[in-house]
């Protein structure tokens, strides 16, 4: 199976997989490091609350990126299937987005935007524009 497939596939960068943890103890930008220098990353399925609220700033600068990035699968067994595993950074950074709104981030194999990708980004541009407003907040509160 695999590595008569990575044989059709001259193009991979690397096939892998990441555990749970591994995977939580990530910041975004670390996910999309990796996955720049990834083509296939096998994750395990419904990873709850990750990526973090705190990473929305940073992805909603990526959105719009046509850099390369790989695609996840739930296990190895899929790569028999996949014929086309790129995707790009601003479809990465919409699907994690996505995982911050839904509370649970899912293997996504796709080179095509979510079709609700409008309605993500303005979720996340008010979620970030509360959240500069609240750090505003705590810096203009006296200390007692």
């Amino acid at each position: 199976g695999f590595y008569f497939w990575l044989s059709y596939n001259p193009k991979i960068l690397g096939a892998r997989s990441i555990s749970k943890e591994e995977l939580t103890g990530m910041s975004a930008k670390e996910y999309i490091a990796m996955m720049q220098q990834t083509s296939i990353l096998v994750i395990p399925k419904n990873i709850a609350f990750w990526p973090k609220p705190e990473d929305i700033p940073y992805l909603l600068m990526l959105t719009e990126s046509n850099q390369y990035a790989g695609s996840t699968i739930s296990n190895f067994d899929d790569l028999n299937t996949v014929r086309d595993y790129e995707s790009t950074v601003g479809i990465t950074a919409v699907i994690l987005l996505k995982a911050v709104t839904t509370g649970e981030f899912d293997p996504y194999l796709t080179h095509q935007y979510p079709p609700d990708k409008d309605e993500i980004i303005a979720w996340a541009r008010a979620e970030a524009a509360k959240m500069e407003q609240e750090k505003a907040q705590k810096q203009n509160t006296p200390l007692p």
